[in-house]
């Protein structure tokens, strides 16, 4: 009985070992296919190969990062925005770069929407540029999250906080910039011209010129005009 229990065991062992295998090929042959039809130009036809191997293996994070990209490059937004973010999803440790990708996207986006509804002068800021930028503050939230790239990502919030009127958490993004990219001259830059907006203007001025040093010539143009 207990001979008979080990070879049933193995029997399924074996046949789950050989299942496996038999997908794995299946999975690397549209990968091939989808490969071959990109060099050629059909990106939907690689898209098509991509999702047939989500149909066999639906964790595999590499085709959804492939067709999100793929979606990128034929201009379709929201099908990168998805297929990058179910990577994400599937694979942060390998995939989390992708949230700059997805902010891009969204970026895009708007911009490419936005003039067909609104004239930007007579409009902003309106609540659907406060939502838009919000939403890419939880994005740069996600990238801090995970630890990628966490200058850009205190750059790129600090700099919506200021459009949406949040100098004080602008500041102290500007400030953590700083502490990451001590030789990125746009920190400086961008903090000197948000502390003489707040009436810091001797450390602003400091702020500029320290810009300046680092090769800014926007910044002795700011300096000309506010600390002279």
């Amino acid at each position: 009985m207990l001979l008979k229990k080990i070879i049933f065991i193995l029997f399924i062992l074996g046949s789950a070992s050989c299942n496996n295998s038999a997908k794995k090929k299946e999975e690397n042959k549209y990968f091939n296919t989808a490969t071959e039809k990109i060099r050629k130009g059909d990106r939907q036809g690689a898209i098509d190969d991509y999702n047939k191997i989500i149909e066999i293996n639906p964790n595999n994070a590499n085709a959804y990062y492939e067709i999100g990209y793929s979606y990128e490059k034929l201009n379709d937004y929201d099908g990168g925005i998805t297929y990058y973010l179910k990577a994400m999803e599937l694979d942060s440790a390998k995939y989390a770069f992708l949230i700059y990708s997805i902010i891009s996207l969204k970026e895009r986006k708007f911009e490419k929407e936005t003039p067909k509804k609104y004239n930007y002068l007579e409009n902003y800021p309106n609540e659907e540029w406060q939502n838009y930028y919000r939403e890419l503050i939880l994005d740069y939230n996600t990238a801090l999250k995970y630890n990628t790239q966490p200058g850009n990502a205190y750059f790129g919030r600090g700099r919506i906080k200021m459009e949406l009127g949040d100098k004080i958490g602008a500041l102290l993004d500007f400030d953590k910039l700083i502490e990451f990219a001590p030789n990125f001259d746009l920190g400086y830059l961008w903090r000197g011209s948000l502390r003489i907006s707040m009436g810091q203007k001797e450390q602003g001025c400091l702020d500029l010129s320290k810009a300046g040093e680092l090769g800014s010539k926007a910044a002795y143009r700011k300096i000309r005009e506010s600390c002279n």
